[in-house]
């Protein structure tokens, strides 16, 4: 609001034409009742001469009021212009002020977010290393098709091995009628040392978790320890159940999102998210796993 000298100036001329109108409209009320005089009764000089004067002060005051009336509207004008420059002058100063308190805030939020992208990277890198296994889809496959297919050369190799030394120690029918107790006599021991091997695999196992660990890990390139980190339950044959914080063998890691694995003597397929690769893990769940 203005408060200087020009409104000060406008306000008096403002008041002044108000007086001034309010002479005017007296000297017309008067000058009116003069002439009502004059034709009541008869006219005199002196009444005609107050009349004359009348009329004349009407006409001046009236000229002075019109002069009057345009300063002060000037005056009015003037200072109107005057407060509007001053507001606009203010508002702009004031969406100045928000737009740099609003820069000054995004540049804050830019900043925070650009440290707090950098504390997280810190930290995903100082954390311990442990890949999705979806990342090593495509490295896998082809590693695990090598293996498979070596794996299953050597099963039948020596399986063909096995056959043809029994063909070759095949006795004959007369032979085994005549020598049946001595030939249940050699096959108890034999049997007793196939029953006793994996009792002593797993006193071997109980004994050194650590060798059993690498020697499982040496048989395919392909396998490896992976920690559970979702529960899972087989709902169809040929799935896998699995339990939070449990190791489990993979085996092969499909491209539909499943994994093959081996948990405690079982094996079957669970989703691959499910499960997080692990470069060592405690020797009790090694066993477990392998159980």
């Amino acid at each position: 609001m203005i408060y200087s000298a020009p409104l000060e100036d406008a306000r008096h001329l403002v008041n002044h034409y108000d007086r001034l109108r309010q002479e005017v409209e007296a000297q017309a009320t008067d000058v009116l009742r003069r002439r009502a005089k004059l034709k009541e009764s008869d006219v005199s000089e002196e009444a005609y001469m107050k009349l004359k004067n009348s009329e004349s002060r009407l006409a001046d005051l009236k000229s002075s009021m019109k002069t009057l009336g345009k300063e002060a509207t000037k005056a009015m004008l003037e200072v109107d212009n005057q407060q509007q420059s001053i507001t606009y002058q203010r508002l702009r100063t004031l969406v100045e002020a928000e737009i740099s308190y609003h820069r000054n805030a995004l540049d804050i939020l830019d900043k925070l977010h650009s440290e707090m992208i950098a504390e997280e990277e810190a930290i995903i890198e100082s954390s311990p290393k442990s890949l999705p296994l979806h990342i090593e889809d495509a490295v896998s496959h082809p590693q695990e098709e090598t293996s498979s297919s070596s794996h299953s050369r050597e099963i039948k190799s020596n399986h063909h091995g096995e056959t043809k030394h029994e063909e070759v120690t095949k006795p004959n029918p007369k032979d085994d009628m005549e020598s049946s107790p001595e030939v249940e006599i050699k096959s108890k021991p034999q049997k007793e040392i196939k029953s006793s091997a994996p009792h002593e695999d797993i006193k071997t196992t109980n004994g050194s978790d650590d060798h059993h660990s690498q020697q499982l890990l040496s048989q395919n390139d392909s396998y490896f320890l992976a920690k559970v980190v979702h529960p899972f339950d087989a709902q169809a044959p040929g799935e896998l159940s699995l339990a939070v914080d449990d190791y489990v063998i993979v085996r092969q890691v499909a491209g539909t999102g499943w994994s093959e694995g081996e948990y405690k003597g079982k094996a079957g397929w669970f989703p691959s998210a499910y499960v997080e690769k692990q470069e060592k893990a405690p020797a009790s769940k090694i066993v477990e796993a392998n159980l």
